[in-house]
């Protein structure tokens, strides 16, 4: 069954499937992170009622991650920038944005070339604040909806929307864009430059870059 914005979604996606050759085979950071393997990392099976952070838990740390912080400035200087060597280090990373961000800001935006690992990073954020279902890149559907638990034990919808296909604002107003943006839920939005207009003054930044030993740089703006 069609979300409420299946039948827009679809027929943006054959709009643009049908104008648009398939990218390039991704890289390791772009793979998705597997259930299976998010429930070994996070032990699931003892915790998976867990909707938000808990503090109260002890954390599974897989690696230290390489933080630097600096205050928020009127341009594009990052709050904090984390190092990746692998994958896996996406999930702690993940982790560490949600406890800097808070739970009030919701709206996200991701920005980085094909490959970086966006989808990635949007997998575990999306564990991390409750969501127990598949999460894979909305490129063709342009939105995809999941069911996170709340600290309230409560479900609500989590948004995640990739752009990369949009060629101008008014396609975006097509897909009520807008509306998402209005709604109080989680918004993972790839590719957001066309739409930064619409974005609310507390959306959270956040740029992945490739790095010269093939990793990943990571940078909360």
């Amino acid at each position: 069954m069609l979300s409420p914005y299946g039948k827009k979604q679809a027929l943006a996606a054959l709009k643009l499937h049908s104008n648009t050759q398939l990218c390039a085979q991704p890289g390791a950071f772009s793979r998705a992170l597997s259930a299976e393997r998010l429930k070994n990392l996070y032990l699931l099976n003892a915790h998976s009622h867990m909707p938000e952070i808990d503090k109260s838990l002890p954390t599974p740390i897989l690696y230290k991650p390489q933080i630097s912080f600096k205050p928020r400035i009127m341009s594009k200087e990052p709050i904090a920038t984390f190092h990746a060597h692998m994958p896996d280090q996406m999930i702690d990373i993940a982790l560490q944005l949600l406890r800097i961000a808070g739970d009030a800001r919701r709206k996200w935006t991701f920005e980085g070339m094909l490959g970086t690992g966006k989808t990635t990073l949007i997998q575990a954020l999306c564990h991390h604040i409750g969501v127990r279902e598949a999460v894979t890149s909305p490129t063709f559907a342009i939105v995809n909806e999941y069911i996170r638990t709340n600290a309230q034990r409560q479900h609500e919808p989590v948004y995640h929307l990739d752009l990369y296909r949009i060629q101008s604002l008014e396609e975006a107003l097509a897909i009520d864009i807008e509306d998402l943006l209005l709604r109080p839920y989680y918004t993972f939005i790839e590719w957001p430059e066309l739409i930064t207009p619409l974005l609310p003054a507390d959306v959270i930044q956040v740029r992945i870059e490739h790095t010269s030993d093939s990793g990943r740089k990571v940078l909360l703006l």
